[in-house]
């Protein structure tokens, strides 16, 4: 991780170990799709020099992130705040 042992075990905060934790997920994350996405590439053109009738490599196979539906969507500060105070209230009303 690039991050001393020490450090990491002695003196970081449990925020500052997930958000690492969470970048480290996200850079594989990023990694692994890149994989994939040249792989469909390499059989994009493999088809197409074989005389495939292919002519998007999102044609080949679609994978979850070619859908407009994993997109997250971006909260704006609002938004998170009204979320914020309401989990506020269902956490007193709650107990």
């Amino acid at each position: 991780m690039g991050i001393d042992p020490r450090y990491y075990l002695d003196e970081m905060s449990q925020d500052e170990v997930v958000a690492v934790m969470k970048a480290r997920h996200e850079n594989y994350s990023m990694m692994s799709r890149e994989e994939w996405e040249r792989t469909r590439l390499e059989c994009f053109y493999s088809a197409t020099a074989f005389g495939g009738k292919v002519k998007r490599p999102g044609d080949l196979f679609k994978f979850p992130w070619d859908t407009k539906k994993t997109l997250d969507k971006v909260v704006g500060k609002e938004e998170m705040l009204k979320r914020l105070q309401q989990m506020r209230k269902n956490r007193t009303n709650g107990k």
